[in-house]
């Protein structure tokens, strides 16, 4: 299929979203509901090449804040991993109001196509010190590392919260400082207009979409 032809195809499927900036030239975007409803056939799903992603996370990996449970990013990366022929197996460690030390000794799943951490925001909010922090984020990824050397792993900034600009600087100091392997920063994503849910501070659906469009941008597909 001629390379115009199949992009088409690509962008029909994810129902036109826009293209964020990150993903200019290089990947689909991340669409809303469109994306949940792209599905291989049985005997695609078969033929499809297998991908294991875990996420370990807080509240913004569960997605809370989402109109619904399949436009977290989370879902949406899943979604988008299907979308380019991949028979996806998402493994999600996620909990609300956790430190990165709820999941330090949590049981790793392996073999891993790739890891996301998406911890830090509620050591902003509990005051953990950079140096507790930087112990516990390297005892995680290290471990992540250890039992899926070949994995891609993407470590995320913080989502902000209002008036902690100085503590979310410390820790994704750390992050970047300790992860080994990409960091990806959605701390940023703090500037867009209309990305926050009724709560004021989680994620809307339009902030999520952004948050897996910084996933997918960075993520390399065999």
């Amino acid at each position: 299929m001629p390379l115009c032809a199949a992009l088409a195809v690509v962008l029909a499927c994810l129902a036109g979203g826009s293209v964020h900036p990150a993903n200019a030239g290089r990947t689909a975007p991340v669409s809303g509901a469109a994306s949940e409803q792209v599905r291989q056939s049985p005997a695609a799903e078969r033929r499809a090449a297998a991908y294991s992603i875990a996420f370990f996370g807080d509240s913004v990996s569960v997605g809370a804040g989402a109109s619904r449970r399949g436009h977290g990013y989370v879902s949406r990366v899943s979604s988008w991993l299907r979308t380019h022929g991949k028979r996806v197996v998402t493994t999600n460690n996620a909990k609300g109001g956790v430190p990165v030390a709820y999941w330090m000794y949590s049981p790793v799943p392996k073999p891993l196509d790739a890891a996301v951490v998406e911890l830090g925001t509620n050591d902003v909010r509990l005051g953990t010190t950079s140096t507790q922090f930087a112990r516990s984020y390297r005892t995680l990824t290290s471990r992540i590392r250890a039992a899926n050397p070949k994995a891609q792993l993407l470590c995320l900034s913080v989502w902000s919260r209002r008036g902690s600009a100085s503590l979310e600087g410390v820790i994704n100091t750390s992050i970047r400082a300790v992860c080994p392997g990409t960091y990806v920063d959605i701390t940023g994503l703090r500037n867009r207009p209309y990305i926050r849910s009724s709560d004021g501070f989680h994620p809307n659906d339009a902030g999520y979409r952004l948050i897996a469009e910084a996933v997918v941008s960075k993520l390399r597909l065999r």
